[in-house]
């Protein structure tokens, strides 16, 4: 009888044993997204402060505590979840002092401060018809040293003087340049060039005149940058056509972000009135793109074209606008949450709106680490927090008002209350009035 207890008691312990085994460590946290976007964005930062650590011992201890995170997971150890957050943070920290600094032995940035002839191919062109230059990027090939001629790679930006000739995407420029560091703020709460500069992969620049540029080529290679620009140069050619200035100026801004032909003046204008985003490209362009994308691909019959399909030609197109755009954060966030729900309604997966936004943000700063202090960044994402977050809550106190209006008041009073801070830090302006125009 006793004997017989006992067995049963065994028994029952080793099954509760294992169903503790069971139990993850990692499957206790509730939010596990935002904890490593967390740990991801704090090492962003700390690469940022401490600049001087050095990119390749950073990238052994990240190695080291990659492989136990893993060794912690197969066995189930306690700190498998700060190993895991660290992991993230030494992802960041590696990630971060990588685009820090130009990497490459045959970097254009290791002529810095010299004199010489730069050849290179445009890869984009940009009127700034307010200040009568060009100002091109361009992938660098060779730099003419005396007589002596090094071949290089990396992107420098080159503003020039003068219209004639206009220089397009694709041609082969042989340039006299200086090519030098764009310099630092002066003034607290100045623009930052330099790091504009730097979130672009961009470390040197210069500004020449149009008589010390020569155009020697074009280049026919086919890729789609050029693709997506061909399309992008016809867009603009048939606003060109279609509307006159300063008409044309606004559509273009409108529709691909193209603000060449807009004003200071006038941009300065609407930045006072607290109604810039008007002419900014935001994740609404992406929303309506999607909406009229959609009604079109269900007016053709199912035994035409599959949903897998349909969606994959979806997610396509938006990217390729997205690239149109220059990828701008807003743009971006806004593609890559799309592309979240159209995955998870593929493979029937439930569709959480938080972890498409953390995770939209983790992609974007894996791209570009630098982008957490870029300002359009920032506000496109923290307003959407906002709106995701706070709307509903204020939708629920506002149950006096109608149905339309208590929605749009609460969605409009969570983007204001997510924006106001950031544009008193980032553009040194706070503005009460900027509540009515995103009414």
């Amino acid at each position: 009888m006793f004997q017989e207890l006992e067995k049963r008691d065994s028994k029952v312990l080793r099954s509760s044993s294992l169903s503790i085994k069971q139990v993850h460590p990692l499957s206790s946290i509730k939010n596990p997204l935002l904890l490593l976007l967390s740990s991801y964005v704090a090492g962003i930062i700390l690469a940022n402060i401490f600049g001087f650590l050095d990119y390749f011992s950073l990238f052994i201890i990240c190695i080291i505590v990659c492989l136990l995170s893993w060794l912690s997971y197969k066995n189930d150890w306690k700190i498998t979840v700060i190993l895991f957050l660290s992991s993230f943070l030494f992802i960041g920290m590696v990630n971060t002092s990588y685009h820090l600094q130009p990497s490459g032995s045959n970097n254009i940035y290791h002529f810095s401060g010299e004199q010489g002839k730069l050849f290179g191919t445009v890869c984009q062109a940009e009127m700034k018809q307010t200040y009568n230059y060009q100002e091109i990027q361009v992938n660098t090939n060779f730099f003419q040293l005396y007589d002596k001629r090094y071949q290089t790679n990396g992107r420098v930006l080159l503003r020039v003087y003068g219209v004639e000739p206009v220089i397009n995407f694709g041609d082969v420029i042989k340039a006299e340049v200086l090519l030098q560091e764009p310099e630092l703020p002066g003034n607290f709460g100045e623009f930052n060039y330099r790091d504009y500069l730097t979130r672009q992969n961009i470390f040197l620049t210069d500004s020449v005149e149009i008589n010390k540029l020569e155009i020697i080529g074009h280049s026919k290679n086919l890729s789609i940058n050029a693709l997506i620009y061909g399309i992008k140069n016809r867009i603009t050619q048939k606003i060109e056509k279609i509307y006159k200035s300063p008409g044309k100026g606004f559509i273009k801004a409108i529709l691909i972000g193209d603000k060449t032909e807009i004003s200071r003046e006038l941009i300065d204008l609407f930045q006072d009135a607290g109604i810039m985003h008007i002419l900014a490209i935001s994740g609404l362009h992406v929303g309506i793109i999607a909406i009229v994308l959609l009604f079109i691909f269900n007016l053709i019959p199912k035994y035409w074209i599959n949903d897998l399909f349909k969606y994959l030609i979806i997610i396509i197109i938006m990217l390729g606008y997205a690239s149109m755009t220059g990828f701008r954060p807003s743009v971006s966030r806004a593609t890559l949450m799309l592309a979240i729900v159209i995955i998870a309604k593929c493979f029937n997966r439930p569709y959480h709106i938080y972890n498409s936004l953390y995770l939209a943000a983790f992609l974007i700063l894996l791209w570009q680490p630098l982008y957490i202090y870029d300002a359009g960044f920032v506000l496109s994402f923290v307003v959407t927090f906002f709106i995701i977050f706070l709307a509903p809550i204020l939708e629920g106190k506002l149950e006096y008002l109608p149905s339309y209006l208590r929605k749009l008041f609460s969605v409009s009073l969570s983007a204001w209350l997510g924006m106001v801070p950031l544009s008193a830090y980032f553009f040194i302006k706070y503005l009460l009035l900027e509540f009515y125009p995103i009414l």
